[in-house]
């Protein structure tokens, strides 16, 4: 990939194809019209929660490098992360669904992927960051308003307090790509589409269950 500076605005636009095609998946699609399998959802509540688990590491790394002034951004976003955990354990149980099951593939790979964050340039970590969090607000927007059995989830992941969070994360990683060099820069761009790809293939891998 071509070493150029860039913004996150650019990076949306450069690879809007990929970007659509992750975002407005069948999985989305399947929540918003009711149409999606019960052991499709099921395998996403387990799944997600491993994969929250793993972001919580590698977010901590995250603020480790980070420079002072995102600090507190990063931190809340943990805080916010703990506390989701909790949440997804509680609807596991609810729905009689081990917590501690195997960790697919993908979802393994992913959260690999984003434990080497800690050693690349801090402008890659947070675009990544920055990244799977817009994709996520993106994604749960395409099910609006989400057939009732699944409303809880479009309204928790589509709130306004998350689109505030990504919006924060969107101005830490543009200043942190203004400060890049064009080197860091590449860096970067190849990081948000390492998390795009990763994100087209976890909802893809929760279809597999109904297909």
């Amino acid at each position: 990939m071509a070493a150029r500076r860039t913004s996150p605005r650019t990076l949306l636009r450069f690879h809007r194809d990929l970007w659509r095609l992750a975002n407005r998946n069948p999985f989305v699609l399947g929540v918003k019209d009711g149409s999606l399998a019960k052991a499709a959802f099921e395998r996403w509540l387990v799944q997600d929660r491993h994969f929250a688990e793993g972001l919580f590491v590698a977010q901590s790394r995250v603020l480790a490098m980070a420079p002072p002034g995102d600090r507190a951004l990063l931190l809340g976003g943990l805080h916010a992360l703990a506390a989701e955990l909790a949440w997804f354990e509680s609807k596991l149980r609810a729905r009689r669904l081990d917590s501690e099951g195997p960790v697919h593939p993908v979802c393994r790979g992913y959260v690999d992927y984003l434990q080497t964050l800690a050693f690349a340039p801090y402008a890659a970590a947070i675009v990544a960051v920055w990244a799977l969090e817009r994709a996520y607000l993106e994604a749960w927007g395409h099910a609006r308003p989400g057939a009732r059995p699944y409303r809880e989830y479009v309204e928790r992941w589509t709130s306004a307090s998350f689109a505030r969070y990504v919006k924060r994360l969107e101005q830490a990683a543009a200043a942190a790509l203004l400060a890049a060099s064009a080197r860091e820069s590449a860096q970067a761009e190849a990081a948000f589409v390492q998390v795009v790809l990763y994100e087209l293939d976890f909802w893809s891998m929760t279809l597999e269950a109904s297909s």
